[in-house]
């Protein structure tokens, strides 16, 4: 007899891992998914309710002031460090720091793309050339590198991660590129060597863990996992490291700190940074990206017969498709150990609070499970354009299985308006108020899973302006996808929304979207000028995306969405970093642009003008200022 496999809420993020292990086949095994029929889903017409808007209007008048940090134009200097014919670009931040730097033809230092020793050591001799620049004291001490490799078009990237006496510094990353034989280009966002005197700490891990726990029990629920769900889930409990931090990109502001991973429940995970000496948390923010209002045949959400693959075992048929590329027979063992598949699970309906999990099976290949298609077609899809347009071996570029669940309930029961990426699989609500079921929309499913290639490249910390380009690259991989319009979500928005009168989540076009002011919930701004502030939404990360998208509409419109996709990924992948602003951005496609259709191009020219345009940089390229004095 076969076991249900029943999960609390704080489960459900790491369930699918179950998966890895389980054995359908097995009855003793208490943790072996329930296999399921597939059957008929209704779409759900949501009831009207009033719409609420987003932020009151003592938060808009309150958080909408311009920040007076904020900095798109930086001020014009002169560096005589830096002031002669051999660097022929270089960039700085609003707050002075130095983000990108570019030899003139014919200069860099020299290095043997076959030998990573050489390579390295060749970095280190070029971040010893710009140290005084960068206000660095010893680069080989405070840099280590962290991956090297050669693209397609022959360039050298080494990626070093910034070290301070022993002790990672968050947020300090920088990248240095090579061509033709010379190290000759870095960017990254990084601070000057730190001035702490002291990195012993007054507050122990635990105590932090402790500190960290009160408060994110105040945020949501906190469960512990059992023992079994930790060694599936590979999470033993909050994740600790010492490092150096800084506040919002602030200098002189680094503190020493306690890095906090947790992951309270299935759902949420959370980063924490804790004062060494104090305890205070300096700061926090959720990591989950979260999308709110967010061969056989088969007939989807839409009403399109899809055809699918699927997996025969003993005589039955699993949604589980083993036909592409990465798809590794010789380490799999299916259903229970899929390698490199793409496989959709069914939550049925299941609340969070006590969820339960199937295999969705067939005895006869026949699949009258819209939802399931929908949601299984779509990443086949995304793992396609990926594959072919940019040449990724699935979400991680490794050949990672890509997991789906479908049919999540909330937590009282009724259907979720929402659609998330949780750093390890896409899970898909039916909708209530606001949606129809998520999965039936191409781009939800691409913007989910470009989230998680998001998280495998660049990283970007899911907070303020990063949290911002990294929910902008989501949504651009989405439109990729789904390539027939500007606009995210049509396909799952009632008729005549209250929430969304245009019929459209997002529209990259015109992010305005029918709105006229952040009390429209699809309200975005379309320019810096009219960015949100405040702290919600993790400092604004669905609200200011709308900048970003829009400076990619320009550029696509101009050049064409086969050129431009190329330089979204190379930019993502190639030159963002996990703490890039909205100026790191548009230098991280200015370089794109550089390297595949050649600097001063008309694709280049583009991209100036596309974020000029929205008020990122000014309208010559390079996008900032020139070094302080």
């Amino acid at each position: 007899m076969k076991k249900e496999f029943t999960i609390s809420t704080v489960l459900l993020l790491g369930l699918f891992f179950l998966f890895q292990s389980v054995t359908a086949q097995n009855g003793n095994n208490p943790f072996s998914a329930k296999q399921k029929t597939a059957k008929a889903h209704k779409v759900i017409t949501p009831a009207p309710l009033n719409p609420g808007p987003l932020l009151n209007a003592a938060q808009n008048q309150r958080n909408l002031q311009t920040s007076p940090g904020l900095n798109y134009h930086p001020v014009l200097f002169q560096n005589p460090a830096l002031n002669n014919k051999q660097y022929a670009e270089q960039r700085y931040d609003k707050a002075g720091l130095l983000i990108m730097i570019e030899s003139a033809q014919g200069y860099g230092v020299p290095f043997n793309s076959r030998s990573e020793e050489e390579t390295v050591q060749a970095c280190y001799n070029y971040l010893d050339q710009i140290k005084s620049a960068m206000r660095i004291q010893n680069p080989k001490d405070e840099f280590s590198p962290e991956n090297q490799w050669e693209d397609e078009l022959g360039y050298t990237h080494v990626r070093m991660q910034q070290y301070f006496q022993g002790l990672e510094v968050f947020g300090g990353e920088i990248i240095l590129h090579g061509s033709q034989g010379l190290i000759n280009r870095f960017n990254g966002t990084y601070y000057p060597t730190p001035d702490v005197s002291d990195i012993t700490p007054q507050i122990g891990d635990q105590q932090a863990v402790d500190i960290v726990i009160q408060d994110v029990s105040t945020l949501t629920n906190y469960v512990s996992m059992s023992d079994a769900m930790k060694s599936f889930y590979n999470y033993d409990g909050p994740e600790t490291k010492l490092i150096i931090y800084h506040y919002d990109r602030e200098l002189n502001s680094e503190r020493l700190a306690w890095q906090v991973s947790i992951r309270p429940n299935a759902l949420d995970w959370y980063e924490y940074f804790v004062d060494a000496k104090t305890g205070e948390i300096i700061n926090k923010f959720n990591n989950t990206c979260t999308d709110g209002p967010s061969t056989a045949q088969g007939v989807d959400l839409n009403g399109v017969t899809r055809t699918i693959n699927t997996y025969l075992k003993n005589g039955k048929y699993y949604m589980l498709d083993a036909s592409r590329p990465m798809f590794d027979e010789g380490q799999s063992d299916i259903p229970d150990n899929p390698v490199g598949a793409i496989v959709t699970l069914d939550a049925n309906y299941s609340t969070m609070q006590n969820l339960s999990v199937y295999y969705l099976v067939s005895q006869n290949n026949s699949w009258d499970n819209p939802t399931a298609v929908s949601a299984h077609y779509n990443s086949g899809t995304t793992y396609e354009y990926y594959r072919t347009t940019h040449g990724r071996n699935s979400i991680d570029g490794r050949g990672g299985t890509i997991y789906s669940i479908i049919n999540v309930n909330d937590d009282n029961g009724g259907g979720l308006d929402n659609a998330f990426w949780n750093g390890q699989a896409m899970f898909y609500g039916n909708g209530n108020q606001m949606f129809y079921p998520l999965a039936g929309a191409l781009d939800v499913g691409g913007h989910e899973m470009t989230h998680g290639v998001i998280q495998n490249t660049a990283n970007l910390v899911y907070q303020n302006e990063s949290g911002a380009i990294n929910e902008a690259m989501a949504d651009i991989g989405g439109a990729m996808v789904d390539r027939s319009n500007w606009t995210m979500g049509e396909d799952i928005i009632p008729p005549n929304s209250q929430y969304f009168p245009t019929g459209a989540l997002r529209d990259m076009s015109n992010p305005h979207n029918g709105g006229s002011s952040f009390n429209d919930p699809s309200y975005q701004p379309a320019h810096v000028s009219e960015m949100y502030h405040g702290d919600s939404d993790n400092g604004g990360v669905h609200i200011n995306s709308g900048v970003i998208n829009f400076a990619y509409y320009k550029l696509a419109t101009s050049v064409s969405k086969d050129k431009a996709e190329k330089m979204f990924y190379r930019a993502l992948s190639t030159y963002m970093t996990s703490t890039s602003q909205f100026i790191d951005c548009r230098l991280a496609f200015e370089n794109a642009a550089k390297d595949l259709y050649g600097n001063n191009s008309a694709e280049y020219n583009a991209v100036v003008n596309a974020f000029y345009e929205v008020g990122i940089g000014d309208q010559s390229g390079g996008g900032g200022g020139s070094p302080p004095p």
